[in-house]
């Protein structure tokens, strides 16, 4: 116990050792207090009025669904897509890939950018891939994960007299292999010198943090919160990006569109 004296005589004031430590507890509370407030208050949250009524609750984001498309996951493994490797008889030339990036500047709907880094975007696009055939079959197969066909995919044969629609039965996913598998209507010639299919796919995909495919990126950066897109595709994950055969024999030219929102700038990607 300390006691501090003073020249006039008035009585002694004294501190005990327990009323210290609760002076200091409560300095030390209200300091975190202030802190918290300070660094969890961001603008432009709106402080709720307790004595109004709560809000209807509203719908988060919304997962994609299971079934999807007109590509719906299947179990039939009667064909060569039950094989964990691609067929070494398509091979696939040239791609036009084309990507619509306009969903990835909306504004964040909570008050922390982190729980929004958490949400995921849609991201739409079409490819269409030039491919040799060297024999007869009457399906492809290729590549996809996180990501779904939403119409049904189209097929033609292109020659040195023109080209021509082929008719496209029926689609599926066959999720063992990670693949999608379309059957056309007849059985596919093998192509000649000069000869090549072009299938052409629509799909839906999702930016979010995963870092592997086509991904969102959020960081600070001058005290701003800036936002990209990016991509990581080794060494199996151009599948969760876009429909494609996306093995290390597969190798093909690329023709690649991005449409973006006019503040944003769109790099190509090295591939």
């Amino acid at each position: 116990m300390e006691c501090m004296d003073q020249d006039e005589p008035v009585k002694p004031h004294c501190i005990r050792g327990k009323h210290v430590a609760f002076i200091c507890l409560a300095v030390v509370a209200s300091a975190v207090a202030v802190g918290l407030g300070v660094g969890l208050s961001r603008p432009p949250c709106s402080v709720v009025d307790p004595s109004a009524e709560p809000p209807e609750p509203t719908a988060g984001p919304v997962p994609p669904p299971v079934q999807r498309g007109p590509c719906t996951p299947s179990n039939d493994s009667s064909g060569g897509w039950g094989d964990f490797r691609l067929p070494d008889y398509v091979k696939p030339v040239h791609y036009e890939l084309i990507g619509k990036l306009t969903d990835l500047v909306v504004p964040t709907p909570t008050c922390n950018w982190i729980l929004d880094f958490l949400i995921e975007r849609p991201q739409v696009g079409s490819v269409a891939i030039h491919l040799e055939v060297s024999r007869p079959t009457r399906h492809l197969w290729l590549h996809i994960r996180e990501t779904f066909v939403t119409a049904v995919p189209r097929l033609q044969l292109v020659t040195q007299g023109g080209q021509k629609e082929v008719g496209v039965k029926a689609c599926f996913e066959y999720k063992p292999q990670e693949y999608v598998v379309v059957e056309a209507t007849e059985e596919l010639p093998a192509t000649g010198p000069g000869e090549m299919y072009i299938l052409s796919l629509d799909f839906r995909g999702w930016l979010n943090g995963s870092v592997v495919g086509f991904y969102r990126v959020i960081y600070t950066e001058d005290g701003i919160v800036k936002k990209i897109a990016a991509t990581d595709h080794e060494p199996t994950d151009a599948r969760k990006s876009f429909p494609c055969f996306d093995e290390p024999n597969k190798k093909s030219t690329y023709q690649i569109s991005i449409t973006h929102d006019h503040t944003y700038a769109a790099f190509p990607p090295h591939m």
